[in-house]
């Protein structure tokens, strides 16, 4: 829905002609999101034929499957975090069918995403499936800095059981204009056990912690995994101009562009480096915003040496900083 509202803006400045050359005006861009009547989709599409389409991967190849969407005249097509759509066995498997259906003959892919590891290798796969032609060129944004250079890494080492304290002490102190607090998902073990998941156990604690402030605007929203597209829509709405705080899982690491985000915080440790490199890139959005952004780690002395691993690999000094709790 970002995407579609920021192409929108540059349609607006295109002027499309028709097969007769006639001016048809704007561009015409359709959504294909999860959840949408089909039959109301498959009469915009007959009706008002787009220019542009934008839709996640499972609707874009439903309408294909079904017929109801030509590719025989498709010229670009883009794949954007193409590296979290290879880690899903059945995005594959759509991918493929998608870059089969839409004729390679004169259609321009591009694949994009801020994290392709081993992109050597990946780019010689995408050519021997024929996702890519041989001549495909590889762009990178910056070779050097893997992160904005603009955000701060600290980190605070504490007790497991002490982390809520800690991160209730550290938004007090820094007071964020507008924040998002990331915990792991939930593990199947943790819900046969029938335990809390940590982001209704952290949204718990600061809205009992900040219930009698003044600024109600500190009580967190929680961004639920199987929430459906309106709730989902309905959180962001409020966020950040009606709320600071957002808290959710990776499902918010990867694409959401709210440049008023000024502090990420890692309740808990991200899975791998990359999640790291896709959750701190929710602050410091240059050209968007051009002040600093900062990323707080919470760790464990156990998971030190693993966020050590990660400075090396994405290349970034983080300093450890002190949260007095006696105070």
């Amino acid at each position: 829905m970002q995407v579609v509202r920021e192409a929108r803006k540059l349609g607006k400045q295109s002027d499309i002609e028709d097969k007769s050359g006639s001016s048809k005006g704007s561009l015409n861009i359709m959504t294909l999101l999860d959840g949408g009547s089909l039959s109301r989709q498959k009469v915009w599409l007959k009706a008002d034929p787009p220019q542009i389409i934008i839709g996640t991967l499972l609707c874009i190849c439903r309408m294909i499957e079904t017929k109801n969407l030509k590719t025989n005249a498709v010229n670009t097509l883009v794949i954007d975090e193409v590296d979290a759509m290879f880690g899903m066995s059945q995005h594959v498997s759509m991918l493929r069918m998608l870059l089969s259906n839409v004729s390679s003959k004169n259609r321009q892919t591009i694949f994009a995403s801020a994290t392709i590891p081993q992109h050597s290798q990946f780019i010689r796969k995408c050519v021997a499936e024929k996702w890519l032609r041989e001549d495909v060129v590889h762009v990178q944004v910056s070779q050097i800095h893997k992160m904005p250079e603009s955000l701060i890494h600290l980190h605070v080492l504490c007790d497991k059981n002490e982390k809520l304290q800690i991160l209730d002490a550290l938004l007090r102190a820094d007071k964020p204009n507008a924040a998002i607090i990331f915990v792991s998902k939930q593990s199947e073990a943790s819900k046969r056990k029938g335990l809390l998941p940590s982001t209704e156990l952290v949204a718990d604690f600061l809205a009992s912690s900040f219930e009698q402030d003044v600024d109600s605007r500190m009580k967190p929203l929680v961004l639920h995994e199987e929430a459906n597209i309106n709730a989902r829509t309905s959180i962001l709405a409020e966020f950040p101009h009606g709320k600071t705080l957002l808290l959710a899982t990776d499902l918010a690491g990867r694409g959401l562009d709210i440049p008023e985000v000024t502090h990420i915080y890692n309740y808990e440790l991200p899975a791998t480096a990359i999640d790291y490199v896709h959750r701190g890139g929710r602050t410091a959005r240059k050209p968007f915003n051009s002040k600093c952004g900062t990323i707080t780690t919470l760790l464990t002395e156990k998971e030190l040496f693993v966020y050590e691993r990660y400075q090396n690999e994405i290349m970034f000094e983080s300093r450890e900083h002190i949260v007095d709790l006696s105070r």
